[in-house]
């Protein structure tokens, strides 16, 4: 059975036409690729977004990256406890 992966979304910036979703990351060892997950702000589904795979930055953080079209931004994340769970 796979675990699905979840992450409490800390950091949001652009890069080109990707945006770039940092934070804790809790999901097992292997590589991500491409999923499905929803964006829960407080505790409400918001959105529905592509995770298009995982950001490789020599370190033992873990960001991931989508090319979908996101309302989330930076502003939120102050303010909010903001999370991309896989469905």
């Amino acid at each position: 059975m796979t675990m699905k992966f979840r992450m409490k979304v800390e950091r949001l910036f652009k890069v080109g036409d990707k945006t770039i979703l940092a934070g804790p990351l809790d999901a097992q060892p292997k590589v991500i690729k491409a999923a499905m997950c929803e964006v829960v702000i407080d505790g409400a589904v918001t959105e529905r977004i592509g995770i298009d795979g995982e950001v490789s930055n020599g370190t033992e953080n873990r960001d991931l990256w989508t090319s979908s079209s996101i309302e989330l931004n930076a502003n939120v994340l102050t303010s909010h406890e903001v999370w991309l769970v896989e469905i």
